[in-house]
């Protein structure tokens, strides 16, 4: 009796893992127009800098991905400095509007 249970509860997960694990890849169109590498370089006051970010999908076109990186250039009141960070923007699965119309 107790194997029958074991049995029934593993197929259960097994057939629940798989029904929830498979998820439709999520359209990014309206998101092309930033599908690149960026490069940027400021001056001025309060100094300069220079550095790049590339927006594209990871995760078999789950998520969108920003990658940056940021150098800033020694001062006479600071030493030269390093920025970097990631981000990922939501967007529900079932919710394909995007704000940028």
């Amino acid at each position: 009796m107790k194997q029958k249970r074991f049995f029934l509860a593993t197929c259960f997960l097994v057939i629940v893992n798989v029904l929830f694990a498979q998820q439709s890849k999520i359209n990014w169109d309206k998101w092309n127009f930033l599908m690149a590498e960026w490069v940027g370089e400021g001056y001025g006051l309060p100094g300069q800098g220079s550095g790049s970010f590339t927006f594209q999908t990871d995760l078999d076109g789950k998520i969108l991905v920003r990658k940056n990186h940021t150098e800033f250039p020694a001062t006479l009141e600071k030493a030269a400095s390093v920025h970097k960070d990631l981000l990922s923007p939501l967007q529900p699965a079932h919710s394909p509007q995007i704000a940028s119309d």
